[in-house]
């Protein structure tokens, strides 16, 4: 039975840090508001890098044992659900809904990562 675990952050925590090792878990926000900043920014957000519920913050580090590709703030009070990296099968099996959004966001975030090659 997947077992995920619940996290909370106030106003102004840091919840990653960009350049950070890689991370064995991802996040799903579950309430609250979180602000995305990169040191160097590819491709602006579409939305202002502000994530709200239902949005995945960590995914790329936890997937691709990279690190940490984004800073994410806290900008309200935080519920979060902490999904190992291990959860992740069972998660696709059981929430395919879910599982499509984390390989939606892993394909935007990788594709604003990497530049064409010229020629």
């Amino acid at each position: 039975m997947l077992q995920l675990s619940y996290v909370n952050f106030r106003r102004g925590s840091y919840i990653l840090v960009e350049g950070k090792a890689e991370s064995d878990r991802f996040y799903i926000i579950q309430g609250g508001q979180v602000q995305i900043t990169r040191e160097t920014q590819v491709v602006a957000e579409q939305d202002g890098n502000i994530l709200g519920p239902g949005d995945f913050i960590g995914v790329v580090s936890s997937m691709s044992s990279h690190s940490q590709i984004e800073t994410a703030i806290a900008l309200t009070d935080v519920t979060l659900i902490s999904v190992r990296k291990d959860q992740y099968p069972e998660l696709i099996e059981k929430n395919t809904p879910v599982a499509m959004k984390i390989i939606l966001s892993f394909s935007k975030k990788c594709a604003t990562l990497t530049r064409p090659s010229p020629g």
